[in-house]
């Protein structure tokens, strides 16, 4: 299972080649994960250790293409890098001139 940040900065699972949003805290510290489409059924059940202890993976649509997931991730790690570079600046610039 891979790992990835999404475009508003949230962990995304990658499992089999398909894409998964946190959904909601169960008890007992589980983690429930759902399909990234949001007309998909599938999902994940994940303990606090990130061991999956119950899924539903019978996806009706095609997964994402790899070269997109890695484009995915390299956009979005940019983006994010991109706009720390700018909050520093910001800072300095402010330091300095005020």
């Amino acid at each position: 299972m891979d790992v990835m940040k999404s475009e508003r900065n949230k962990t995304i699972f990658i499992s089999n080649g398909y894409k998964f949003r946190f959904h909601k805290m169960l008890k007992n510290e589980v983690q429930r994960w759902t399909c990234s489409l949001s007309t998909c059924k599938c999902y994940m059940k994940i303990n606090d250790s990130n061991t999956v202890i119950d899924s539903f993976e019978d996806h009706k649509h095609n997964k994402p293409d790899e070269k997109t997931l890695n484009r995915q991730k390299l956009s979005n790690s940019l983006k994010r890098k991109a706009v720390e570079d700018i909050n520093i600046l910001t800072l300095i610039t402010h330091y300095y001139y005020y």
